[in-house]
């Protein structure tokens, strides 16, 4: 291959992963509304938030300002006392308001059929919405 194209080749494998459709994750950590968590005759006052594969079991802070929660190696500045074990307690203490009963891992199908809103990934209260049938391809 001739020199000059040799970039259009590295460019294009930069590109690649962005084209490609990302799958919803299957696991899912279900937050309750208040210090007790969610069990079964609550589950719609719940929320479901797509569990991090790659940093779960990672620090994770929390904003407090921002209500959010992300993983560490995001957020360099967070402050001691605001950083959590794993993405579960961190969860726990922004919608459950401790992190002693941390989130439960659950699968998506528990969240479709019990019809638990879902949030975005960092948790934000305010991102949070019903699962329709498309988001779950």
């Amino acid at each position: 291959m001739p020199r000059q194209y040799s970039h259009l080749l590295i460019i294009a494998a930069l590109l690649l992963p962005l084209s490609t459709p990302i799958n919803a994750s299957d696991e899912f950590l279900l937050c309750g509304p208040d210090e007790d968590g969610c069990y079964e005759d609550i589950s719609q006052w719940c929320a479901c938030i797509p569990y991090n594969r790659d940093y779960g079991e990672s620090a994770f802070c929390f904003d407090f300002d921002k209500r959010t929660c992300k993983p560490l190696d995001e957020m360099p500045g967070c402050i001691q006392r605001f950083i959590f074990p794993n993405q579960a307690t961190c969860l726990a203490t922004l919608f459950q308001s401790s992190p002693h009963h941390p989130c439960e891992q659950v699968s998506r199908e528990y969240c479709v059929s019990h019809k638990t809103p879902v949030c975005a990934p960092d948790g934000h209260p305010g991102s949070c919405h019903p699962l329709v049938d498309d988001e779950i391809d």
